[in-house]
């Protein structure tokens, strides 16, 4: 009886240690994960940051509350302008915002530099792909008429044969008449 007492005791002990690891395995991967997560906001900090500091306060300013212009804007359903309209209008409006806090033009100059990206690589794109179209039509037409070849070739043979054949009898036909006249 004491060693049934003894072996549930060991087994109690032993179960209990289990849970406790388990508890404190899970412990250890939670914090690892939140320092995987710490990791990754330091990383995105630390990319905004140097983003940011690489174009200067003064544009970094200007871009923000141009941003913040645009979505109000943006927002806003009476302005019945296109897309291109209310960004060159965002673009005036940091430029005005620059010249009253009297900030330095090169810092206006990259703030217009870096609101103009988008726009030529939008201009880029869209005569890249208006080449690229004709292209791509050329090929498809070329394509379609290859295959629809393919596909007549064999009913040309099959039904040329059969009117080539019928001509020729026509011919015969015709041919035989003469001669019996």
């Amino acid at each position: 009886m004491f060693d049934e007492i003894q072996e549930k005791s060991r087994d109690f002990i032993s179960s209990v240690q289990e849970k406790t690891q388990a508890v404190s395995d899970s412990i250890t991967s939670l914090n690892q994960d939140v320092q995987d997560i710490r990791e990754i906001f330091v990383e995105t900090r630390d990319t905004v940051g140097g983003i940011f500091g690489f174009m200067g306060k003064e544009t970094a300013l200007l871009l923000l509350f141009t941003f913040l212009f645009l979505f109000v804007v943006n927002l806003i359903p009476f302005f019945f302008f296109d897309k291109r309209t209310r960004y060159y209008v965002g673009i005036a409006f940091g430029v005005i915002l620059g010249a009253y806090f009297d900030y330095a033009y090169f810092a206006i100059g990259k703030f217009v530099f870096i609101m103009l990206i988008p726009v030529a690589f939008e201009y880029l794109l869209v005569s890249t792909f208006k080449g690229a179209k004709s292209l791509v039509v050329g090929a498809f037409k070329r394509a379609c008429f290859f295959v629809w070849g393919l596909i007549k070739l064999p009913f040309q043979t099959i039904f040329f044969r059969k009117k080539e054949k019928e001509k020729e009898e026509i011919k015969k036909s015709n041919e035989d008449e003469k001669s019996i006249e």
